[in-house]
C-alpha cells in the first residue's frame, strides 16, 4: 500500500550540504593549506587581489589563510562577486561532483569548452575550485554555499539513506542495478546514480504508472523536477504523485507546498541542464556618440552644476530652516522646496543632500540639518579637489537612495530614509563604470547591452529589493552622469583616471580633475547693475570675500553675486573700511569699478556709524561678531545684564566702568569712548586651505576593487617568512582555544615541535583524534607526544 501523501519516510530538503561532516572539513583544511602553499607567488597575488578580505589572515601563515579562505563569511563575499559563468560552473560541480572540463560542458550543454575553461580559471584564481590532473573539484566548504544547484533537487546519493527499503528496491530494478547487501549502501547509490544519468527511466514510469502519471511527469520535467502539490491534487494527480514517490522517492523544498523527485532522473530525461548558459560576458557593441569636445563640455558642466548645487544646499542649512522628521528623514515637502528654490528636481536634491551627509558636510541635529565643522575647511579647498572628494565619497559609500519621492508601502520616501532599504554598493558601482570604460570617449553603449554586461559580471550585487536589476543599473548610470563621469552611456575623459585612482594613481586623477574643472580663477566681472559675475570657478579666498561683500545669486552656468546697501554695511560692521573694500574690488575686477557701485559704497560709508542709540547703562561695541558672542556667553554675563542687540553690539545694565573692569578680568582689552565700551580686533582675513589638517579619510582614501601592489608585496613576504607547516597537526588550531589555558608541546613523527594552547579539556582525545599517539602527560606544563 502506498502511504498517504506527505507521510511515511522523512523527506530531505534541497541542498548539497548533507555530505559535509566535521571530520572531512578538518582533513580538507590541512590539505587545503598545503595546496595554497604550492601555488606560485603570482597565483597568491591573484588570490589576494580578487579576495582582499584574506589579507588580514596572512599574518597567521598558510594555515590561517586556508581557514579564512574556506570560512563561510569569506566564501559568501567571493560568491557575491562571482560572475554568471562562474556560478553556472559551480552549480555543475555540485551536481556532478569532481569533473573534467568536457564533462562540465556536456552537463551544461553549452558546447563551449573554452568558456568553461575560462570560468574554471577565474574560479581557481579565487580558490573556489582546485584543478589537479585535469580534474576540477570544489574547494573545501564551497559546496554547502551553493543553493539548489541548477534549480534541481538533491541527488539519489544524498537521498539514499532516507528512502524506505521498497523504494530502494524499485529504483534498483528500474535501473538494472543488483543490490548486494555486502556492499556499502553508498556504492549501490552511486551505481544507480550513474545508470540514471545515462538512462532515461521516464518512459518506464509513464508505462507503469496510474492515470495522470504522464501529465504529472510533464509538469515535473518542465519544473526541473519540482511540482506544486496543492495544484497537482486539485487537478486529480494526487494518486499518481503518491505512486511516483513510492517508486523513486521524494525531496522537499524550502516551500512546504513544493515537492520534487531526485535530480538524477531529471538529468537523464532532459540531457543538458543549462542549454545556452552564459559562460562568457556579452560582447558590447559601441555606438557612435557625441564628439569628444562635446563630451568634455557636457562632463564639465555636469560636474560644475553638482558642486554649485551642493554648496547651495549646505548654505541653505546654515540658518536651521532645513527640518527633519521624527524618524530622522527629511520630508518630501522640504525636498520640493529646495528643488524649487534651486531650479532642480526632487531626485537631484535628494542625491545631493545624501551626498553631503555622507561626506560629513551636513549633520542631523534633533529636528534640523546643520553644517558640520568641516563645512568651512571644505569651502577652502580648490574646486577640483572638492569634486574629487565627492566622487570618492560616492564610490565608497553604501547607501545613496534613488527612490526619493517614490511611494513604497503607502509611504513617500524622503531623504536619509533608509529603513529596510538595501542600495547598490561600491563593487557594483565600480564594475558598472569599468564596463562603460571599455569603449572609447566619443562612443556609447546601448543601455540594454550595458545592463546585460553589468548583470552578467555581478548578478548577485544587482539583485536588490524594491526594483529589478535594470532599474538599479539605470539609477547608478544617472548618478555617474551627475558627476560628469558618464555622458549618454559613454565614458567621459575623466572616468579612466577615477578608476585608475583605485589602484593608487592619485596623480592622474588630480590632473584629470584639474583639466575637467580648470584652475580656480581670482577675478570676476563687475557690472553697472551692481553684480559680480565669475567667468569660471574662482578661488575659495575670492568666494569668501564676495560672500561677505555681496549676496550670492543663482545664475545658470555661472556664479554671480549682487551688491546692496545691506551687504556693504555688513562688511563695514565686520571691521572692513571703505578703502579696503575699494582696494579689494580693484584687485579682483576685470572691468574696473563701475560708477554705480562707487556711488553706493560712498553713500554707505557716509552714513555708517553716524547714528548710535545708547540707553541708560552702557553699550559694548565690537568689530567682530564672534567676540560679541563670546562676551554674551561669559559667566559674568548675567551679573552685567548683557544682551546682544546686533551682531557686534551688546547692551549692559551695569555701568561702563563696571563693564570695563569685568571685561578686562575676562581677558579682553576694551577701551572707553564716552559711555561706549569698544573692543577693537584686527580686520579678519580669509584663510587659504589646501587640505592640511583635514581628516585623511574625508579627503578620499578609497578602497578600490583591487589591492595596491605594495600590500600584495607585504603579504607575500609574510607568507615567505612563515615556517613550514607540520604534517599532522595545525599549530594555529592549538592556539585557538582559551578555555584551558594550559601550554602544550607536541612533537610529530616528522620531528616538528609545536607549542600552543590546548583546544579541548581532554588532551588525550584531542591528540588521538588528530592521529598522534600520546607518549607522556606533563601535569604541570602540558603534553609530549610523538
Amino acid at each position: 500500500m502506498v502511504a498517504p501523501l506527505r507521510r511515511g519516510h522523512r523527506r530531505v530538503r534541497w541542498g548539497p550540504g548533507l555530505r559535509v561532516g566535521a571530520g572531512w572539513r578538518h582533513a580538507g583544511r590541512v590539505q587545503f593549506s598545503e595546496q595554497l602553499r604550492r601555488r606560485s607567488p603570482n597565483e597568491i597575488r591573484d588570490l589576494l587581489r580578487h579576495r582582499p578580505d584574506l589579507l588580514d589572515a596572512v599574518v597567521g601563515g598558510w594555515g590561517a589563510l586556508a581557514r579564512r579562505a574556506s570560512s563561510p563569511i569569506s566564501l559568501s563575499r567571493a560568491l557575491l562577486d562571482a560572475d554568471i559563468g562562474m556560478l553556472v560552473v559551480l552549480e555543475a560541480l555540485v551536481v556532478n561532483g569532481r569533473s573534467t572540463v568536457a564533462e562540465i560542458d556536456e552537463l551544461l550543454g553549452t558546447d563551449d569548452p573554452i568558456g568553461v575553461t575560462e570560468a574554471v580559471e577565474r574560479l581557481a584564481a579565487r580558490v573556489l575550485v582546485t584543478v589537479d590532473g585535469g580534474i576540477v573539484r570544489l574547494a573545501p566548504a564551497v559546496g554547502p554555499m551553493i543553493g539548489a544547484a541548477l534549480g534541481l533537487p538533491i541527488s539519489v546519493i544524498d537521498l539514499w539513506r532516507e528512502l524506505p527499503a521498497p523504494t530502494r528496491v524499485a529504483l534498483a530494478e528500474r535501473t538494472g542495478v543488483e543490490i548486494d547487501e555486502s556492499l556499502p549502501p553508498t556504492l549501490v547509490a552511486r551505481a544507480i546514480t550513474a545508470r540514471l544519468r545515462r538512462t532515461n527511466i521516464v518512459p518506464l514510469l509513464r508505462a507503469d504508472g496510474p492515470d495522470g502519471i504522464e501529465v504529472l511527469l510533464d509538469r515535473l520535467l518542465s519544473g526541473r523536477g519540482a511540482v506544486h502539490v496543492p495544484t497537482a491534487i486539485d487537478d486529480g494527480l494526487g494518486p499518481a504523485l503518491e505512486w511516483l514517490i513510492a517508486e523513486v522517492g521524494a525531496v522537499a523544498s524550502d516551500d512546504p507546498d513544493v515537492i520534487g523527485i531526485p535530480r538524477d532522473i531529471v538529468m537523464g530525461a532532459l540531457g543538458p541542464l543549462a542549454p545556452g548558459a552564459a559562460l562568457r560576458a556579452p560582447e558590447p557593441t559601441p555606438l557612435v556618440g557625441p564628439p569628444v569636445d562635446g563630451v568634455r563640455g557636457t562632463s564639465a558642466q555636469a560636474a560644475g552644476r553638482l558642486l554649485d548645487l551642493l554648496d547651495s544646499v549646505v548654505r541653505a542649512a546654515t540658518d536651521g530652516s532645513l527640518t527633519v522628521r521624527r524618524d530622522g528623514a527629511i520630508g518630501i515637502r522640504e525636498v520640493r522646496r529646495l528643488a524649487k528654490e534651486f531650479a532642480s528636481d526632487e531626485r537631484e536634491i535628494g542625491f545631493v543632500l545624501e551626498l553631503a551627509l555622507t561626506a560629513r558636510l551636513l549633520v542631523r541635529l534633533d529636528r534640523i540639518v546643520a553644517p558640520t565643522d568641516l563645512a568651512d575647511p571644505w569651502a577652502g579647498l580648490p574646486r577640483w579637489r572638492r569634486w574629487e572628494v565627492l566622487v570618492r565619497t560616492w564610490l565608497d559609500q553604501q547607501q545613496i537612495n534613488p527612490l526619493i519621492g517614490e511611494k513604497i508601502d503607502g509611504r513617500t520616501v524622503g531623504v536619509f530614509d533608509h529603513l529596510e532599504l538595501v542600495t547598490v554598493g561600491p563593487p557594483a558601482r565600480r564594475a558598472l563604470l569599468a564596463a562603460i570604460d571599455t569603449v572609447a570617449v566619443g562612443e556609447v553603449l546601448d543601455p540594454v547591452m550595458l545592463a546585460a554586461v553589468s548583470l552578467w559580471r555581478l548578478p548577485n550585487r544587482w539583485r536588490l529589493p524594491i526594483a529589478d536589476a535594470d532599474a538599479w543599473i539605470a539609477w547608478t548610470v544617472e548618478e555617474a552622469t551627475r558627476f560628469g563621469l558618464v555622458v549618454d552611456h559613454g565614458p567621459a575623459p575623466v572616468l579612466a583616471a577615477v578608476l585608475a585612482a583605485d589602484l593608487g594613481d592619485d596623480d592622474e586623477l588630480h590632473g584629470a580633475a584639474r583639466e575637467l574643472l580648470g584652475e580656480d580663477g581670482d577675478h570676476v566681472v563687475l557690472q553697472a547693475d551692481l553684480t559680480a559675475t565669475a567667468l569660471g570657478a574662482v578661488t575659495p579666498e575670492l568666494t569668501a570675500t564676495l560672500d561677505l561683500l555681496a549676496d550670492r545669486e543663482r545664475a545658470e552656468g555661472a556664479q554671480r553675486w549682487r551688491f546692496s546697501e545691506a551687504t556693504l554695511r555688513r562688511a563695514l560692521d565686520r571691521g572692513w573700511s571703505a578703502d579696503r573694500v575699494r582696494e579689494t574690488l580693484d584687485r579682483v575686477s576685470l572691468t574696473g569699478r563701475p560708477q554705480p557701485l562707487d556711488f553706493l559704497l560712498d553713500d554707505v560709508e557716509r552714513r555708517h556709524g553716524r547714528v548710535r542709540v545708547v540707553r541708560a547703562g552702557s553699550v559694548i561695541v565690537t568689530d567682530d561678531d564672534v567676540t560679541a558672542i563670546t562676551i554674551a556667553g561669559m559667566r559674568r554675563a548675567d551679573r552685567l545684564g548683557l544682551r546682544l542687540l546686533a551682531p557686534t553690539v551688546l547692551s549692559a545694565e551695569a555701568s561702563p566702568e563696571e563693564v570695563l573692569d569685568e571685561l578686562r578680568a575676562a581677558g579682553q582689552m576694551p577701551t572707553m569712548d564716552g559711555d561706549v565700551v569698544r573692543l577693537e580686533t584686527p580686520a579678519p582675513t580669509v584663510e587659504t586651505h589646501h587640505g592640511e589638517g583635514l581628516p585623511a579619510d574625508w579627503l578620499g582614501a578609497s578602497v578600490g576593487v583591487d589591492v595596491a601592489d605594495v600590500e600584495l608585496d607585504d603579504a607575500l613576504r609574510q607568507l615567505a617568512d612563515d615556517e613550514p607547516e607540520p604534517p599532522a597537526i595545525d599549530p594555529i588550531d592549538l592556539a585557538l582555544a582559551r578555555s584551558v589555558g594550559r601550554s602544550v608541546r607536541v612533537t610529530t613523527a616528522a620531528g616538528a615541535e609545536l607549542r600552543g594552547v590546548l583546544l579541548a579539556t581532554d588532551p588525550v582525545a584531542l591528540l588521538d583524534d588528530a592521529g598522534v599517539h600520546l607518549l607522556a602527560v606533563d601535569e604541570v606544563r602540558g603534553v609530549d607526544a610523538a
